[in-house]
């Protein structure tokens, strides 16, 4: 039998994320053994010095997660976002990630990450409002 609980919607979202996550933490421990999770981060910094853009992600059980990779619009088209990804994968690989896992979306960059040898291992058709959400990996070995 197991003991009482209830529900309720969370008032606390950092109280419940953190002992959400450190439960999940300790059963991948168990399954999969440690693995530091390491933010990797890179700042596209205009000639004033501002962050105007860049990369959100992190490396994590040899896997370069990226979360977001935004450059503004007036910045776009001139290589800035195949030098930062170019910068992510290389660090990750320092880091021993061997692959990398990002999506996006169909009004998005899918053209891009073509390009960029990533492989597309799902899709989820109309997402929303018609897009669909796209799903690549890549082997850093390539």
């Amino acid at each position: 039998m197991f003991p009482p609980t209830t529900l309720r919607l969370s008032q606390d979202h950092d109280a419940t994320r953190s002992v959400v996550l450190a439960g999940l933490r300790e059963y991948n421990f168990e399954h999969l053994g440690a693995s530091a999770n390491q933010p990797l981060n890179i700042d596209l910094v205009d000639q004033e010095g501002n962050t105007i853009g860049g990369l959100l992600g992190s490396v994590q059980f040899e896997w370069l997660f990226v979360d977001i990779l935004w450059i503004p619009a007036e910045q776009r088209g001139g290589g800035l976002g195949s030098r930062i990804l170019e910068l992510a994968e290389q660090e990750a690989k320092n880091l021993g990630a061997t692959r990398v896992r990002l999506d996006t979306f169909t009004f998005q960059a899918p053209g891009f990450y073509d390009k960029r040898g990533y492989s597309q291992y799902g899709i989820i058709k109309n997402f929303l409002n018609g897009h669909d959400r796209i799903f690549y990996m890549k082997d850093l070995a390539d």
